[in-house]
C-alpha cells in the first residue's frame, strides 16, 4: 500500500523532479502548475512540457577594461619649423 502511494506520488511529481534535475528557470510556476493542475492530464502534460523545454544558455559575460598610459601629449610636428622661422 505504501509502495503504491510512493509510486503514484513520484509519477504525479515527475515534471517537478525533471525540472529540479535540469535546473529549469521559473521552477516556481512549474511547481504551482504541477501541484494544482497536475490532477488533470492536460495540466500534468503542460508541466512536463515546461520541465522538458530547452534551457537557454546564459549570456556571455563581457568585461570592458580601460587601459591608461602616462604618455606626454604629442607636440605639433611643425613646432620646430615654426620656431626656426620665428628666429629668422
Amino acid at each position: 500500500m505504501a509502495f503504491g502511494f510512493i509510486l503514484l506520488a513520484g509519477l504525479y511529481f515527475t515534471p517537478l523532479i525533471v525540472a529540479l534535475i535540469r535546473k529549469v528557470p521559473n521552477i516556481g510556476s512549474l511547481a504551482v502548475i504541477n501541484i494544482f493542475l497536475g490532477w488533470s492530464i492536460i495540466g500534468w502534460i503542460v508541466a512536463l512540457a515546461m520541465a522538458a523545454r530547452s534551457v537557454p544558455a546564459s549570456a556571455p559575460q563581457v568585461f570592458v577594461t580601460q587601459v591608461t598610459t602616462t604618455q606626454r601629449p604629442q607636440l605639433n610636428p611643425h613646432t620646430e619649423a615654426i620656431d626656426t622661422l620665428k628666429e629668422l
